[in-house]
């Protein structure tokens, strides 16, 4: 059975409560974790929501957020293509901090995220090249400089929960790492799940 987004969102904030828990035991310091699913946003018109946002607020005023734009597979299937997929991502990007009332933290990452099935990462080494141009893309960044944007898929397994990331702004990693050993290294459930695909994939683009 496809990992729903529902599933995929449930691992991530499992993950971070987690994790925050973790980050205060060691340093013997006091996080505020604030979650919000399907967090909405409308700048003068402009209407969205995002998946999932989740803000760390550390002492001394430092604080990061991460904001997921997550795809399960009936959600690429139902997509008129890529285009559509990244309009709606960049338009999370551009609006939702000017059109919601979450202030701007420190630190931003956007992900967009698939469900690790075999149609979707397939579908995302197919339009590698668009999804690249678009974490590419400024588009907050011209008023925020701290902003991280990136491409990937994980499973909801918060035991091997790290990402294989696929495009950020400084590389297309199916054209410049081995991918087969960087997914094996990256997540071994994505990796012993998808073996054959992944090779065929690491293939393609190494010629």
């Amino acid at each position: 059975m496809s990992t729903t987004e529902d599933e995929l969102a449930s691992s991530i904030i499992k993950h971070f409560r987690e994790s925050t828990k973790r980050l205060e035991e060691m340093d013997n310091t006091d996080i505020e974790l604030n979650v919000h699913p399907e967090s909405s946003y409308n700048h003068y018109g402009t209407r969205g929501f995002v998946d999932l946002y989740i803000e760390q607020k550390y002492p001394a005023g430092y604080s990061e957020a991460y904001v997921y734009e997550l795809k399960s597979e009936s959600a690429v299937k139902q997509a008129t293509g890529a285009n559509e997929i990244i309009r709606q991502f960049n338009k999370m990007r551009e609006y939702f901090f000017k059109g919601s009332s979450h202030s701007l933290p420190k630190n931003i990452t956007f992900e967009l995220c698939f469900t690790p099935t075999e149609y979707n990462i397939r579908h995302i080494s197919e339009n590698i090249e668009m999804y690249h141009s678009s974490v590419e893309q400024r588009l907050l960044e011209s008023y925020h400089e701290r902003i991280n944007r990136i491409v990937t898929t994980r499973p909801p397994n918060v035991d091997d929960f790290q990402p294989v990331i696929f495009a950020n702004p400084s590389f297309t990693l199916l054209k410049e790492d081995n991918f087969c050993d960087y997914v094996e290294g990256a997540n071994q459930t994505i990796h012993n799940e998808h073996k054959e695909l992944i090779k065929e994939i690491d293939e393609k683009f190494s010629v």
